[in-house]
């Protein structure tokens, strides 16, 4: 029973380890079926056909051939043949030997990295490990192809011949080919139970995603700090402009602010030149006379009726002094409208006063009586208890049993009761609520 493997670059360092392991070399494996006292009866069928480090001849021989630079190239495969369950242990030898010739022939001897044999794990194998060569058939010479070297052809005919071989080797049938093989390489697990290999296999599936997942994130990186350079950039540049605005404004403020200086010295000659112009329109329009020139005015009549002796000033004067007038009149309004208004706030107020004064007597009326009206009721209260008294005492006295009966008291404390409960009410009631302070 055989099963093929391929393996890039990343997994050779695992493989070529296990193939060469050595007995106590000290280095932990994750296969339990490794019996590390056994190792030292491994050996290598290709020793002496390829003598050099396995990994050295790798790259040897990978420089001699066209191979593409990419992470995913399948650059060597193994051939794992398990000794079949049916032959004897004298014929081990025989049968890997005549295995290995088998396969020499098939992919060969120029492409062989080793051959190891496995004798430490619960079933003897081979690792028939080689780098997959294949004719350029477009650009000549030879080139790395794991694909087109192990083809579906190569995989169909591979375990009827190797039995052909092996059992022509040893001069008898060798029962190579089973149901899980007869039709082709399908399924191998019980070619190496509880082994190593598909952990391998997976292991190396997940380090080639891991070194996807690896240069993606790199080339994210990349792009990362190339964006960051940029925006970095971008804020150099906004910095310079920011600068550049700031100096445009401050000569913008400063232009403005002479600007602004400028119109403030235009209006203070403008606001001067309004106060002369005043002043002088003051002096062409007249002023204001007084009654004693009004008076001495030089007024006579001319045979047509009209004023001689007026001058245009004079004029001007009268014209003013009628406009003071007018206005004076107009305050004049104003000032007897407000004396309108003080003198009926304060009839209003007079008013209050009044009002104050009447509540205050009513307030001490309501007092005094207040104070009759306790002194009569702490009166009937008084005669009420003594009322009590002689009732309690009639009841205990002999002696004032013989003077007044029971009822007779009783009567009298009855009606001095009402009598003083009566005039209590009364005066509950006339009582006023609140006292004016």
């Amino acid at each position: 029973m055989a099963h093929i493997a391929k393996y890039c670059k990343s997994a050779l360092g695992h493989m070529l380890n296990h193939y060469g392991r050595q007995e106590n070399d000290g280095i932990t494996r994750s296969n339990e079926d490794i019996k590390n006292e056994l190792t030292h009866n491994n050996w290598n069928l290709a020793e002496n056909i390829q003598p050099l480090p396995q990994m050295d001849f790798i790259h040897k021989r990978l420089s001699e051939v066209k191979v593409q630079n990419r992470a995913d190239v399948n650059v060597m495969c193994d051939w794992v043949v398990t000794v079949p369950k049916d032959l004897s242990e004298a014929e081990h030898s025989e049968f890997f030997k005549a295995t290995f010739d088998f396969l020499m022939a098939r992919y060969g001897q120029e492409n062989i990295i080793s051959a190891y044999v496995h004798l430490d794990e619960t079933t003897p194998h081979i690792h028939f490990a080689f780098i997959p060569v294949v004719e350029d058939k477009k650009k000549g010479g030879f080139k790395v192809s794991a694909k087109e070297k192990i083809n579906r052809a190569d995989l169909r005919s591979f375990h009827s011949e190797l039995q052909q071989a092996v059992s022509s080797a040893l001069g008898h049938n060798v029962n190579i080919l089973n149901s899980a093989t007869k039709d082709g390489n399908k399924t191998v697990s019980e070619l190496k139970q509880r082994t190593a290999l598909e952990k391998i296999a997976k292991a190396e599936k997940i380090e080639q995603v891991a070194q996807q997942k690896i240069q993606k994130a790199q080339e994210k990186v990349l792009k990362a700090e190339q964006k960051a350079q940029e925006h970095d950039n971008a804020r150099k540049l906004l910095k310079l402009e920011k600068k550049k605005l700031q100096a445009e404004v401050e000569q913008l403020k400063i232009e403005k602010e002479k600007e602004i200086r400028e119109k403030i010295n235009k209006l203070e000659q403008l606001n001067s030149a309004i106060d002369t112009a005043e002043k002088h329109l003051n002096d062409l329009q007249g002023r204001i006379l007084t009654t004693q020139e009004v008076k001495a005015l030089p007024i006579k009549k001319t045979l047509t009726g009209a004023i001689r002796g007026i001058s245009g000033d004079y004029i001007l004067n009268l014209q003013k002094t009628a406009s003071y007038v007018d206005e004076m009149k107009e305050r004049e309004k104003g000032f007897a409208e407000w004396a309108r208004e003080l003198r009926e706030k304060e009839a209003e107020l007079s008013a209050k006063e009044d009002k104050a004064k009447i509540a205050e007597e009513m307030r001490k009326s309501a007092e005094e009586s207040i104070a009759v009206l306790e002194a009569r009721i702490s009166a009937l209260v008084e005669k009420y208890d003594i009322a009590k008294e002689l009732a309690t005492a009639e009841r205990s006295n002999p002696l004032i049993k013989s003077v007044m009966s029971r009822e007779q008291i009783k009567r009298n404390a009855e009606i001095i009761h009402k009598k003083v409960e009566k005039e209590y009410k009364d005066q509950q009631i006339k009582k006023p609520k609140g006292r004016s302070r």
